[in-house]
């Protein structure tokens, strides 16, 4: 059977903006998705790729409808739904974002904290009264420090509280959480069998978070520090991220950007690289940061570290793609009030936003104007 009219050149338009995509050149390929849905606007692959571009560029009510398009069109297909969650997401549109972000469970590249052939329910908000439920971790360490502000009122509803999490975090979370029983997750784990089951990211889904409900306090503590080596302003700071991260090409500052980053900063300079500071685990990277005064950071674990803690961070986001919790178009975080966002060029110029930083650093190391932080 010969293709449709309109099939071929949407093909070969599609094939276009995935070369474009893979040489970072992120504005042609959002031509070419427009052309490719021109071409063909019933396909929805084509709607997926240009959903999620639009979403990359902030452009999120037009995302959203191209989203929603395609799912219509392929109601079964999960990696839509996910998509459209994680654009709704970056809305702050949480209730309505979470159901839809369930479909992670099927798509095998996002559902790595789902355990395998575990014959126990998975929590659907069941109530837990004298009930165990065993947590597993999802995704980063960033994403289990941030969501781990649910674990209080899942503590307050079960019976018993389990929670598996990688060993870097097990110190941390056992401080801060008394009746939570932590386990390493790492090669075969054993605890006692659950009633249920959820992952991290359940959580917000099941305790129906909407944005105004996300609990916002410092909810972790660190230890005692040992005594500053250095008297006067200290800034913590992480210019890079996880390589191994997916988006680490967005949320990680160039090499000649990190020097000037480190060089141009007020005070003493206290690297928050674990490979640096000599850090086993996050409850020791805790205690340094409840040393300093301030911290400055990428998009990486740090920062969500320095959130929980309550200490002010001044947190580097790219302007193109940045992970949904961060949002678009706000210097501030619903997740954390002493953060405040300091966003990228879309086009992945660094300098206005790192001048600016270094900037209100200096302002605040002086004791003069620099950014309201709570």
């Amino acid at each position: 059977m010969n293709d449709p009219p309109t099939a071929q050149p949407a093909r070969e338009l599609a094939v276009q903006a995935q070369l474009l995509r893979d040489q970072g050149r992120w504005s042609e390929a959002l031509n070419a998705d427009f052309a490719a849905a021109q071409a063909d606007p019933d396909n929805p692959g084509i709607l997926h790729n240009l959903a999620v571009l639009l979403t990359k560029f902030g452009r999120l009510e037009e995302g959203e409808a191209v989203a929603r398009r395609a799912l219509a069109l392929a109601p079964d297909a999960p990696i839509l739904a996910n998509t459209l969650a994680h654009n709704l997401l970056a809305q702050g549109r949480l209730t309505e974002a979470w159901p839809l972000h369930a479909a992670r469970a099927q798509l095998p590249e996002l559902n790595n904290g789902f355990p395998r052939n575990f014959p126990f329910p998975h929590w659907q908000g069941e109530v837990l009264s004298r009930k165990h439920i065993a947590i597993f971790p999802e995704q980063g360490f960033g994403d289990q420090i941030q969501l781990a502000r649910f674990l209080p009122q899942m503590i307050a509803r079960a019976g018993q509280v389990t929670l598996l999490t990688r060993p870097p975090l097990v110190a941390l979370f056992e401080r801060n959480f008394p009746g939570l029983h932590v386990v390493p997750a790492e090669g075969n784990t054993e605890f006692p069998d659950p009633d249920y089951w959820a992952t991290m990211y359940d959580l917000p889904a099941m305790l129906r978070v909407g944005l105004d409900d996300v609990p916002a306090a410092p909810y972790l503590t660190a230890p005692a520090a040992a005594p500053a080596a250095a008297d006067g302003f200290r800034v913590g700071l992480r210019e890079t991220g996880n390589p191994d991260h997916i988006d680490d090409r967005f949320r990680s500052l160039p090499d000649a950007m990190a020097q000037y980053l480190r060089q141009a900063l007020p005070g003493t300079i206290v690297d928050l690289d674990p490979a640096r500071s000599g850090a086993r685990d996050f409850e020791e990277t805790a205690a340094i940061i409840a040393s300093l005064d301030l911290v400055v950071s990428v998009d990486t674990a740090v920062a969500h570290l320095a959130g929980a803690l309550g200490k002010p961070c001044l947190l580097l986001v790219s302007g193109f793609s940045p992970d949904w919790r961060w949002m678009f178009d706000r210097d501030d975080s619903p997740w954390y009030p002493r953060h405040r966002l300091y966003r990228s060029e879309t086009d992945g110029n660094w300098e206005p936003a790192v001048t600016r930083l270094i900037a209100d650093v200096r302002a605040i190391a002086a004791g003069g104007s620099g950014p309201t932080l709570p």
